[in-house]
C-alpha cells in the first residue's frame, strides 16, 4: 500500500462515537488529530495556519457545514475539508463544495474509503507545497534578477513582470498590449533617433519557435540620451506542443560594450602604432612562430606579412650561424631574463643581411600565463657600416699618414741609391754579370717604388667625379690599356648581356681602374687559350634598380677559402703584387653605392661580381 504523508487534521463533530472513531482510525495512521464538538470550539482556535484538513460534520448543534465553509476558508484557505453527512443527499453535497468543500463522506465511515480520499489529499497538498516552493523560488529570482524578464501570452499580452524590467526598459504593467510594451524593446541605431528596421522584434520569432540567443540590440527608453545596449534571449514557452506565449530577457551589456569599445580603439592604436613605428616589429609565439610582423619588417626583409606569418622565426630570418645563439637568447626572454640589446643579422629575400639590436618583452594572459614574446628591432646596418667606413677611414689616414713619413724619410735614400746605381752602371759596362747584377737591385728599387705609390694610393681619400657613362666602353679602354699583356698570345674577349652600352653614373677614371685590375687578374691567372667574358644586365634588389657586371674566365678559379679574402688589403695568391689591388678595386665600388664580390662561376673560372646603383650623376 502507497505511504500516505502524515496530515495534521481537525476533526468536528459533534457525536461522541463517530468522534472517537474517527481519531482511532486517524491515529492508527499516524495522522495528528484535534477535535472539537462545535462550530463555536473549532473556531476559538489559533493554529489555523498548522491545519491541513478539516473532517466536517453536515449538521451541528451550533451550525450547519454551509454556513461555516466561508469562515473555515477565511481561516485556513489551504486546508483540504471534508464533508461526513449521514445520509445521501446530493444538493447538500453539492452546495458544500460550491461552498468550499473539498470531498464528502457517508456515514457509516469506511476506513479505507477515508484513507483513499485523504491520501488523495496528500497528494494534491504535497504537489501543492512544491508547487509553492517553486513559485517562490520563482518570484525571490525574478525579484532579485538583474536582467529584464517578461512573459506574454501567445498574443503578446504582458502576464509577468520582474522589477529590472521598468530599471532597464521602463514601466510595465501587467495586461499590456505588445502594441504598448514592444515599443520599449525596440532596437535603435547606436547614432541614429530611428529604429533599426532591418530587425524583426524577438517576441515575433519566439512566438513562431525560433529561439533568440543573445542578440544584441541598443534600446532606447522614453528619455533622451537613455539608449542603453541589451543583450536579448526570448523563446517560447509550450504545453503539450502547443505554444502558449514567451519569455524575454534582456541582460544589461553597455558596460561590456563600452569596455569592448575601448580595448577596440586601444587596440586600433597599438596596431597602428606597430604598424607606423620605424623599427622592426615581431610578435612570436612560444614556439619561437611568426604571429605579427609590421609594416616597417614587411619593406625591411622584402618579405609581406602573409608568406612568414605561421613561420619558425629562426629558420625563415636568421643566417644559418646565429640560429642557435637567438634561440638561446629567445629561451631566456621566455623565462624572463633580461635580453635587451642582443644584436643578429636577418636574411632578407635578397639574400642581403640587415644588423638588428632587438628589445624583448615577454606577453602574458589575464592568468599570467606567457603567451609569446614581442620584439622591437632597430636596423643598425646603416650606422655599422658607416661607424666601420670612419674606422677604415681612420685607419687607412693612419697609413697614409705613415706612408708619407716613410716615402719622406726614404726618398733622399732611393735617390742616393739610384743615382749611385747609374754611376756604377758606367764604371762596370764592360762587364756583363755586374750589369746584370745591377739591373737586378733596379728591379728591386722599382719595385720597392711601386709598393709605396700603391700604399699610398690605397690609404688616399677616394674623391668620386661622377658623369653619365657607358659601362663598355669603361671596361673596353682598361682592355686596351691591357694590350702588352695580351698582345700575342691566344685570348679572346667576349661581351654579353641585354644591353652591353648600359649607361650609368660613374666616375670612368676610377671605374677603369677596377676594370683594369680585374682583367689583369684574369689575364695573369689563365693560360693560353685564354677567354674572359664580361656581362651587364639589369637587375633590382628591394625595388631599387642596379646594373649587375659580370666577369669571368677560364682560369683554375678562386676557391671558397680565398672569396672574401681576396678583397683584404695585402692579401694576395701571386708571386708579385702588393695583394691592395683588389683592396682598392673594392673601396672605389663602394664609393658608388655599389658592392664587389667573388661569384660562382658556372665550371671552371673564377668570376667577380660588380653591382651598382643605375642613379643620375
Amino acid at each position: 500500500m502507497e505511504t500516505v504523508r502524515s496530515l495534521h487534521i481537525l476533526v468536528i463533530e459533534d457525536d461522541a462515537d463517530t468522534r472517537a472513531n474517527l481519531r482511532d482510525i486517524l491515529e492508527l495512521d499516524d495522522h495528528r488529530v484535534e477535535v472539537a464538538t462545535s462550530a463555536a470550539e473549532a473556531m476559538a482556535r489559533d493554529n489555523w495556519a498548522s491545519i491541513s484538513a478539516i473532517i466536517l460534520d453536515r449538521r451541528l448543534p451550533d451550525t450547519t457545514a454551509d454556513e461555516l465553509l466561508p469562515r473555515l476558508r477565511r481561516v485556513a484557505p489551504d486546508a483540504a475539508v471534508i464533508i461526513v453527512t449521514g445520509y445521501l443527499d446530493l444538493q447538500g453535497a453539492v452546495s458544500a463544495l460550491r461552498h468550499g468543500a473539498t470531498d464528502y463522506i457517508l456515514k457509516p465511515i469506511d476506513p479505507d474509503d477515508l484513507r483513499t480520499r485523504l491520501g488523495r489529499i496528500a497528494k494534491i497538498q504535497g504537489t501543492g507545497d512544491k508547487l509553492k516552493r517553486q513559485a517562490e523560488i520563482i518570484r525571490s529570482l525574478l525579484e532579485n534578477a538583474t536582467d529584464a524578464i517578461i512573459v506574454v501570452d501567445v498574443q503578446g499580452r504582458v502576464l509577468l513582470s520582474n522589477p529590472a524590467v521598468e530599471r532597464l526598459i521602463g514601466p510595465l504593467r501587467v495586461g499590456a498590449p505588445p502594441e504598448e510594451w514592444g515599443a520599449l524593446g525596440k532596437a535603435y541605431r547606436p547614432d541614429a533617433a530611428s529604429t533599426d528596421s532591418r530587425r524583426e522584434p524577438p517576441l515575433a520569432r519566439a512566438l513562431r519557435r525560433e529561439p533568440v540567443t543573445d542578440e544584441e540590440v541598443f534600446v532606447r527608453r522614453l528619455e533622451p540620451h537613455s539608449g542603453r545596449w541589451m543583450s536579448v534571449n526570448a523563446s517560447p514557452i509550450c504545453v503539450d506542443g502547443v505554444i502558449k506565449g514567451a519569455v524575454i530577457i534582456y541582460r544589461d551589456i553597455t558596460e561590456r560594450k563600452r569596455a569592448e569599445e575601448e580595448l577596440r580603439r586601444e587596440r586600433d592604436l597599438a596596431e597602428g602604432l606597430i604598424d607606423a613605428a620605424p623599427a622592426v616589429v615581431v610578435l612570436l609565439s612560444p614556439e619561437g612562430r611568426i604571429v605579427r610582423y609590421n609594416h616597417f619588417a614587411e619593406d625591411l626583409s622584402g618579405y609581406r606579412a602573409e608568406e612568414v606569418l605561421g613561420q619558425d622565426f629562426f629558420e625563415t630570418l636568421l643566417p644559418r650561424r646565429d640560429r642557435v645563439r637567438i634561440r638561446e637568447v629567445f629561451r631566456k626572454t621566455l623565462d624572463e631574463v633580461e635580453t635587451n640589446g642582443t644584436a643578429n643579422a636577418i636574411v632578407t629575400k635578397s639574400g642581403r643581411e640587415r644588423e638588428i639590436r632587438w628589445s624583448n618583452r615577454v606577453l602574458k594572459n589575464a592568468e599570467g600565463k606567457i603567451v609569446g614574446v614581442l620584439a622591437l628591432g632597430q636596423d643598425f646596418t646603416d650606422l655599422k657600416e658607416a661607424q666601420e667606413r670612419a674606422l677604415h677611414a681612420e685607419r687607412l689616414a693612419a697609413i697614409g699618414e705613415m706612408v708619407a713619413g716613410l716615402a719622406h724619410e726614404s726618398r733622399n735614400a732611393l735617390q742616393r741609391s739610384q743615382a749611385c746605381l747609374e754611376m756604377l752602371a758606367l764604371h762596370v759596362q764592360d762587364r756583363p754579370k755586374a750589369i746584370g747584377l745591377i739591373d737586378r737591385l733596379q728591379q728591386a728599387q722599382d719595385h720597392l717604388h711601386h709598393l709605396y705609390e700603391d700604399v699610398r694610393g690605397y690609404a688616399a681619400p677616394i674623391r668620386l667625379e661622377r658623369r653619365l657613362c657607358k659601362l663598355a666602353e669603361i671596361w673596353r679602354e682598361a682592355w686596351a690599356d691591357l694590350k702588352p699583356q695580351w698582345a700575342g698570345r691566344a685570348v679572346t674577349l667576349v661581351e654579353s648581356g641585354e644591353d652591353p652600352d648600359q649607361r650609368c653614373a660613374v666616375d670612368p677614371f676610377r671605374l677603369g681602374q677596377v676594370f683594369h685590375n680585374i682583367l689583369e687578374n684574369a689575364l695573369s691567372a689563365c693560360v693560353d687559350p685564354v677567354k674572359i667574358e664580361v656581362g651587364c644586365t639589369r637587375i633590382e634588389v628591394d625595388g631599387v634598380p642596379l646594373l649587375r657586371v659580370a666577369v669571368r674566365d677560364n682560369g683554375p678559379g678562386v676557391g671558397p677559402e680565398h672569396r672574401e679574402r681576396i678583397f683584404e688589403p695585402f692579401y694576395t695568391t701571386k708571386t708579385k703584387g702588393t695583394g691592395l689591388g683588389m683592396a682598392i678595386a673594392r673601396r672605389i665600388i663602394e664609393a658608388h653605392g655599389g658592392q664587389i664580390a667573388a661569384g660562382q662561376a658556372a665550371g671552371q673560372g673564377a668570376e667577380i661580381v660588380i653591382t651598382l646603383p643605375q642613379g643620375e650623376p
